[in-house]
């Protein structure tokens, strides 16, 4: 099933699925629940491989050679730095792209699962899942 979500929402799940999948106190419950939080992961993996690299780019592309200069981090690697005369003007425009990216709304083909499954499964699992994991699993319920 096809669902819309904002870039940022995607991460979220990414991560909290993600999460949960190596976590040793979680009963993951019948075998759809866990085949359907396998697909969607590598769905939401997807969008925020995408999410990621046009945000590298789009930060890339305002540091240029006219607004930054090389100096050397801790490691002793040279890194581009901005200029002190152009920093807070360079971060707040990009920083306002990267904000409108992020709310962004994108389309993923999720596998749903039964209402009841997830019931059963955060009933099995109260006292161990956060509310943002319990929220998370909702989205992956089967409408109708």
């Amino acid at each position: 099933m096809k669902k819309k979500f904002t870039n940022n929402d995607i991460v979220t799940m990414y991560n909290v699925l993600n999460n949960l999948k190596g976590r040793a106190d979680i009963v993951v419950g019948d075998a759809d629940i866990f085949w359907a939080n396998c697909l969607n992961l590598d769905a939401l993996k997807e969008k925020v491989d995408k999410f990621q690299k046009v945000v590298n780019s789009i930060t890339e592309s305002y540091f240029t050679e006219e607004v930054t200069h090389v100096e050397k981090n801790s490691s002793g690697e040279e890194i581009r730095v901005l200029n002190d005369d152009v920093k807070e003007e360079v971060l707040n425009k990009l920083q306002k792209e990267i904000n409108s990216l992020t709310a962004k709304e994108v389309s993923v083909d999720i596998e749903t699962i039964p209402k009841e499954a997830i019931k059963e499964m955060i009933k099995a699992n109260e006292k161990s899942m956060t509310y943002l994991e319990m929220t998370v699993m909702r989205q992956f319920v089967e409408e109708g």
